[in-house]
């Protein structure tokens, strides 16, 4: 048996191969802990909270970076608590500073043991919970002990899921973008100018990339060697209204920030136009349109997965990781407290 699963009951284990194809496609399940109306899971990049939003449909409800853990442990048999330190609009830990101390402000939310099912056993139900729980409190252990939230560079990781997406949001994508730079509508080749900011096989992705205070805006997302082009807009069939281009380059972002502790899926991209210029923000969302296509995508549906498929992005195309967090001067005045962020 997986040693993923290894707790779960038969039931909760079918339940889980739908509720995984919520996870990116890259992401490797170390323990996964079935919980009241979902599931708690740990894996290779983060930790995950997966709810049940009705019978066999699941969502990502949170996730949480293992360097925002500060504290996991049980609270009554069926009752286990998370404590997180809360992330400030610039991607760092948040903090409280007085006269006598500096504390992390945090978020404790508790994960419940699955109420058995009709022919099932309540009490193996809450030894399986249990023994999950036992589990992750080792692998959080192991991970502090390892130092693995000193966010050292990823290892190889596979991202051909990148290349694999749903012909609804990409089929036109060439055409669009190439009538949009060039004026001339191609449908199978980028125009040169395209091709040497985006190599000869760029991320195209129309529709779900969009402007978090107006998601009817922002229609095509382009990214490659040099950078990532994004199209502002409103797209009506083949008519595209108020367009504007932003074409940033990998080396000008300082970083993507998500502040996990809100369960907002929107998420800020700090940028500067030049090497040195002004910084930019802007706040995006992941919002593909859930369409018969896109449904047979889960993981792409899932909006807090966004600034996670733009790290993997970024990384395939760049070879670096994407930052989670910006540099000020606060933040260099605590700098025994916090630690630079990447999206891993």
């Amino acid at each position: 048996m997986n040693p993923a699963i290894q707790y779960l009951s038969q039931s909760g284990a079918e339940a889980f191969q739908r509720a995984r194809k919520c996870l990116l496609p890259n992401e490797e399940v170390k323990i996964a802990c079935q919980m009241l109306k979902g599931f708690l899971v740990i894996s290779n990049r983060r930790m995950v909270l997966l709810k049940e939003e009705k019978e066999l449909h699941f969502s990502i409800d949170r996730i949480i970076p293992y360097d925002c853990v500060l504290n996991a442990f049980q609270v009554k048999p069926e009752r286990y608590r998370i404590t997180g330190i809360q992330l400030d609009q610039f991607g760092w830990y948040d903090v409280d500073i007085s006269e006598k101390e500096t504390k992390y402000l945090t978020v404790e939310f508790d994960i419940l043991a699955p109420k058995s099912k009709k022919g099932e056993s309540k009490e193996e139900i809450n030894e399986q919970f249990q023994s999950s729980i036992k589990q992750i409190s080792n692998e959080l252990e192991i991970l502090k002990k390892t130092n693995k939230d000193a966010r050292e560079l990823p290892p190889f990781r596979d991202y051909s899921y990148l290349d694999n997406l749903p012909g609804s949001l990409t089929h036109n994508a060439i055409l669009d973008l190439n009538n949009i730079l060039q004026d001339k509508p191609i449908h199978d080749a980028l125009y040169h100018d395209a091709m040497k900011f985006l190599g000869s096989e760029p991320f195209l992705l129309e529709e779900s990339l969009r402007d978090a205070n107006d998601i009817d805006n922002g229609f095509l997302f382009a990214a490659g060697n040099q950078g990532y082009i994004w199209v502002q807009g409103k797209k009506n069939g083949r008519h595209i209204a108020n367009v504007l281009v932003d074409k940033i380059e990998w080396n000008n972002i300082t970083c993507a920030v998500h502040r996990w502790q809100a369960k907002d899926s929107r998420f800020d991209v700090v940028y500067t136009l030049q090497k040195e210029g002004r910084e930019l923000t802007h706040h995006y969302k992941w919002n593909p349109p859930p369409n018969q296509d896109v449904l047979g995508h889960p993981w792409l549906l899932q909006q807090l997965n966004g600034p996670w498929i733009l790290a993997d992005i970024m990384y395939k195309y760049f070879g670096k990781p994407l930052l989670a967090s910006m540099a000020s001067k606060k933040h260099l005045q605590q700098s025994d407290m916090q630690k630079q962020r990447y999206y891993l």
